[in-house]
């Protein structure tokens, strides 16, 4: 049993100031908060926090465990190192996002389902990381986007079967490569992967199991078609026109835009070393003109969840503080811009025992010496990380 006493406390439940109280933690989960009483009996070791600010853990909506952050992805193709080098960097990148604070991950295409293997890990106490909710293997087309990371089916009744196999190997969440991409030499961000007819069937068999489906999106059509699906989020994408949002809307759709990522290479010494195809893709982006995007779908009111890409070449785990930073750059207030990393991001992965602080939820805690909703840089200096009652 932990007592942390006398702080502040930013629920991300209320909008409302940090209010002063105490936290009682017991087998992992908030039993009480505010003024708390330890049960007859009982014993729990107390830590003041005196003048000090308490969040839930950071939660990262979109991660690759399994990639290495680095461009040998680009060099040698995304999947193509072997399983046994590929865990110890999953290791790796597990410690470096539960250290900076990130207490859940997300994570939107693994290797042979070694992410999974490190979730029962880190959920036994072996190892420490990030609670893992994983979509298995990406699903894409023949030699489409991610193929040798994916399930490679073409046909309607291929696709449903792949996901089903992604249900039974323990997936929670379906991975749907949409359009093309940036990393998979000889594909394009503006190919079509999947249409309508066969996202909305996916749609339908992942919800007839219980199972939400996102999907990889680098394209308006692309877009429209997923929208048009009744897909329940998408990646990377962000809608440019306005009845493409106002469907969003009235469907529910969440964005995940992972705005870093092009900051995050265009601030990389490496960058210009990178192999000539991935360079011409990312040169022929405007992150500006994203930025607007974002600001004009935020204030449309759309649901947009902070992810970082985070395995990516450039993209190293434990940067969310920056995506958090990018929207509050783009017009989210400070504690908006922290709900996407929180309270929204509890909500799109369909877990309510994260991103907040209440009675019943994990006790999964950031503390930090100043208040991170009026200077929302603080949060790249938690200090002190705790998940399930454990002080990493």
């Amino acid at each position: 049993m932990l007592a942390l006493i006398d702080c502040y406390i930013i629920d991300m439940l209320s909008n409302s100031k940090p209010q002063i109280g105490s936290i009682l933690i017991d087998q992992e989960e908030i039993i009480q908060i505010g003024k708390i009483k330890i049960p007859e009996g009982m014993k729990a070791k107390t830590i003041s926090l005196k003048n000090k600010y308490i969040l839930p853990g950071l939660v990262d909506s979109h991660t690759h465990l399994c990639m290495t952050c680095s461009q040998h992805e680009l060099y040698h193709g995304v999947g193509a190192l072997d399983d046994i080098t590929v865990a110890f960097y999953a290791i790796e990148n597990a410690k470096n996002a539960i250290n900076h604070g990130i207490t859940s991950v997300r994570d939107v295409g693994g290797q042979n389902y070694i992410e999974m293997h490190l979730k029962e890990l880190i959920d036994s106490g072996k190892i420490d990381g990030p609670r893992i909710y994983s979509a298995g293997k990406v699903i894409t087309t023949t030699g489409g986007h991610l193929w040798r990371l994916g399930v490679e089916a073409d046909s309607e009744k291929e696709v449903i079967k792949a996901l089903k196999e992604q249900i039974k190997a323990g997936g929670w969440l379906i991975k749907m490569i949409v359009t093309g991409g940036v990393m998979t030499k000889g594909s394009q961000p503006h190919f079509l992967q999947y249409d309508e007819k066969i996202l909305k069937s996916a749609v339908r068999a992942a919800h007839e199991l219980d199972k939400k489906v996102t999907g990889h999106i680098a394209n308006e059509r692309g877009l429209k078609e997923a929208v048009k699906s009744g897909i329940d989020s998408v990646e990377h994408a962000l809608p440019e026109k306005s009845n493409t949002l106002a469907e969003m809307l009235n469907n529910g759709i969440v964005s995940v835009p992972t705005m870093v990522t092009y900051p995050s290479w265009h601030d990389s010494k490496e960058r210009l070393n990178a192999p000539q195809y991935f360079l011409d893709k990312k040169n022929s982006m405007d992150p500006n003109h994203k930025r607007k995007i974002l600001e004009k779908a935020h204030q449309g009111g759309l649901k947009i969840v902070a992810g970082t890409d985070a395995g990516v070449p450039y993209v190293p785990f434990g940067n969310l503080a920056d995506e958090i930073k990018i929207f509050s750059e783009c017009g989210f207030s400070n504690y908006e811009a922290i709900s996407s990393a929180t309270s929204l991001a509890s909500e799109l992965i369909g877990d309510e025992k994260i991103g907040k602080i209440k009675v019943g939820c994990w006790a999964d805690l950031l503390v930090f010496n100043d208040n991170p909703l009026d200077d929302i840089s603080r949060l790249k200096f938690p200090k002190m990380v705790i998940k399930s009652g454990k002080i990493i």
